[in-house]
């Protein structure tokens, strides 16, 4: 699978969304009151970060470090466009950027990626442990999956999910947005996302061969590579997506 060159450390920028501390707490008071409200995915949004338009309202550094007006990568999922150009440095088009983004768009609910998700490997449980509603497959904080039990475990559609290495990987990870799964019933085949900082289209795909999960060459001969990644852990929202 070609990967794009990455470079980062996972956070986001926010652009001209807000980030008022306050706002933030107050919010979060109330969300202790109130479980934030559910829309179907199936519904187009209109918020004002979705929609086509929407990466090029954003100016980030490209991999020369020059500013760039943000593009479409040209995948999208529930109206949420990836965004380019792969981000040289941070700041930039990071993958906590569109899964905080989808988070926010879908759910209707303040996911700020500086206050609540640091880095790739972190999301599903970061948002979870901020919106408990939402199940974390596994369960326990920390603890990824690499062999899966069957077609009954595999993540779906609308679901985040997060995905980190062994100790020659990078150590921010990387997260995303499945998209659909093709898996036989002898448990080989793919897990489709959406993402930003991997590939130049937006798409990707983590391999399962024989009911074990992998993204990413993995190490030959000893040699690491750092987007290699077979802990994976993610938040369950299609299920719930429709849920009135």
């Amino acid at each position: 699978m070609a990967q794009v060159p990455r470079r980062r450390p996972g956070r986001s920028v926010t652009g001209t969304r807000r980030h008022l501390f306050l706002t933030l707490l107050a919010v979060g008071a109330l969300a202790v009151l109130a479980v934030p409200a559910l829309a179907n995915p199936a519904v187009a949004h209109a918020q004002a970060a979705s929609g086509s338009g929407y990466c090029a309202t954003r100016t980030v550094d490209n991999a020369n470090g020059q500013p760039t007006t943000g593009y479409d990568l040209g995948s999208e999922f529930d109206g949420v466009y990836t965004c380019g150009p792969i981000p040289g440095v941070y700041p930039g088009f990071q993958c906590v950027d569109y899964v905080t983004r989808y988070f926010n768009d879908v759910f209707s609910s303040i996911a700020d990626d500086e206050q609540y998700i640091d880095y790739g490997r972190n999301a599903a449980e970061i948002l979870n442990a901020n919106f408990p509603r939402f199940p974390l497959v596994p369960s326990r904080a920390g603890r990824g999956v690499s062999a899966l039990t069957g077609a009954g475990q595999l993540p779906q559609a609308g679901d985040i999910i997060s995905m980190w290495g062994p100790s020659t990987s990078e150590v921010y990870g990387h997260t995303g947005v499945v998209t659909g799964t093709s898996v036989n019933l002898q448990g080989t085949g793919t897990i489709s996302l959406d993402d930003e900082n991997a590939t130049s289209s937006g798409s990707d795909t983590i391999d399962v061969n024989d009911w074990t999960v992998a993204y990413g060459p993995p190490p030959l001969n000893g040699s690491p590579d750092e987007y290699y990644y077979d802990s994976f852990q993610w938040l369950e929202l299609a299920a719930l997506a429709s849920t009135p």
